[in-house]
């Protein structure tokens, strides 16, 4: 029996996109098959943050935001600041303003210069430049200090404050010629990005969380570890999903999506428990991008667990939860997790059955096992981000062979180890997510996915899919 995968995207009913883990200036982790690791840190700013190691459970939170110029600011900022502020209907207060009861929010600007706050360097603008291109990091790091506007805000005023506070940057902005960062999400704008996705994607007084909050995926050390920056704007805590296979990823990224909207629309778990319903989520576009193409035996709906989790180095200074699914059965924190997706967004396996000694499935394998051991050297480089490496391999129980595809993590001498793509139809003991090894004389074939969308290999899915053309 053979088992013809899906493409990469198993589950994915909509695109998401996942960046690598970057820091100001300096992009920290890669997403790499083989094993990544930390190369460093940045310079922090010159003013200490604030906010204690579990601000999601602060009375006031702290948004930080600042201005690059290339290199002068067209207008004071400052001034701009002052004029902004003294409007009564952004609800804002400069902090050495007489209290207001009207506002919401103090706000407190002051420079540092560009050694303390330094810019992103062209690579790291390819990550978290939005709208802002890496050509453009010569000219970041030619000024000589940084505006930057700290906004803080009691938790009952966290959302209007929010879209206060992006209006004002925008405004600012504008006024002045800068390049707005964002502190929580370490993303650089352009202005008309920020105007475009920080204020024009609310529905009414609810913000599109993917708009405001970013993921970072990385290799951790061979599977991979998505996290959420930026919740701690809204007093809610960071969420954490780890030990995934890549070729799932994008899957866990709109999960992520949906509960965390659900967390700023209100929902909150109950004894660490919530129940996420894709149809109950308020924001328009969210609700359809979660509920897009499901697949068969999709729900939309899954109890999630959260747990405390600890911080890595890299995470953001926030309460972390790590997300779990306490419904399932299985033993394996990514057995449980491909077994949540499969629940949200169903899936999809087609099965084929294959004679034992067939002549043309026996050269395919030929063929693709002498491809497969050309890609050895490719894998231990390093596959590039958002590559997966796949092999078909022979698992036996009593008179049955099946042959399932496993998401390649790690190459031994005589094996690859990896995770099951998918749940086997006869072996009841394996799911899909559960680590296995696959001797180097049970492979039969290899799937190569690219960055671009192209593959390489499946000789023996590209005679199946003939075949049944033929029927």
């Amino acid at each position: 029996m053979s088992r013809e995968p899906l493409p990469a995207s198993r589950f994915m009913p909509t695109p998401l996109t996942l960046r690598a883990v970057a820091l100001r200036g300096l992009v920290l982790l890669a997403l790499v098959a083989g094993g990544a690791g930390l190369a460093g840190a940045t310079a922090s700013a010159a003013k200490p943050d604030p906010a204690k190691p579990a601000p999601a459970k602060a009375d006031t939170i702290l948004l930080e935001f600042a201005l690059y110029y290339t290199p002068r600011p067209a207008a004071d900022p400052e001034a701009e600041l002052r004029r902004l502020l003294a409007e009564p209907a952004r609800r804002l207060r400069a902090i050495d303003a007489p209290a207001s009861a009207e506002a919401l929010a103090t706000v407190e600007p002051f420079w540092v210069p560009i050694d303390k706050y330094a810019p992103p360097s062209a690579e790291s603008l390819r990550y978290t430049g939005v709208g802002v291109e890496p050509a453009e990091a010569p000219k970041l790091a030619a000024a000589d200090r940084v505006f930057v506007v700290d906004f803080v805000t009691p938790r009952h005023g966290v959302l209007v404050t929010n879209r206060a506070a992006c209006q004002v940057m925008a405004d600012l902005a504008k006024a002045t010629g800068g390049k707005i960062w964002d502190e929580e999400t370490r993303q650089l704008y352009s202005p008309e990005r920020w105007q475009a996705d920080r204020l024009g994607s609310w529905q009414g007084p609810l913000p599109d969380m993917t708009k405001h909050v970013v993921m970072h995926q990385y290799a951790n050390p061979e599977l991979i570890r998505i996290i959420t920056l930026g919740m701690r704007k809204f007093g809610l805590p960071d969420l954490v999903v780890a030990e995934l296979p890549s070729q799932h990823t994008r899957a866990v990224g709109i999960f992520i999506n949906a509960f965390m909207q659900r967390l700023v629309e209100g929902q909150r778990p109950q004894d660490s428990r919530l129940r996420l319903t894709f149809s109950e989520i308020r924001h328009l576009a969210v609700r359809s991008a979660a509920l897009e193409n499901p697949l068969e035996g999709a729900k939309g709906t899954v109890l999630v667990s959260t747990h405390p989790a600890p911080l890595e180095a890299g995470d953001p200074k926030n309460t972390l939860w790590r997300l779990d699914f306490p419904d399932s059965n299985l033993k394996g924190s990514t057995e449980r997790t491909l077994w949540g997706m499969g629940e949200l967004f169903g899936s999809k396996d087609v099965i084929s059955q294959v004679a034992s000694g067939d002549p043309e499935m026996a050269a395919a394998r030929t063929r693709a096992r002498e491809k497969f051991f050309a890609q050895e050297a490719r894998f231990r480089t390093g596959l590039a981000f958002n590559e997966h490496l796949l092999v078909k391999g022979a698992f036996r129980q009593d008179d049955h062979t099946e042959y399932m595809w496993v998401e390649v993590s790690k190459w031994g001498p005589k094996h690859v180890e990896g995770l099951l793509t998918s749940d086997p139809y006869y072996i009841k003991t394996l799911h899909s997510g559960s680590k296995v090894t696959v001797p180097f004389d049970e492979i039969f074939d290899y799937i190569l996915y690219k960055p671009d969308g192209t593959e390489e290999g499946n000789e023996s899915g590209k005679i199946l899919q003939a075949r049944e053309k033929k029927r």
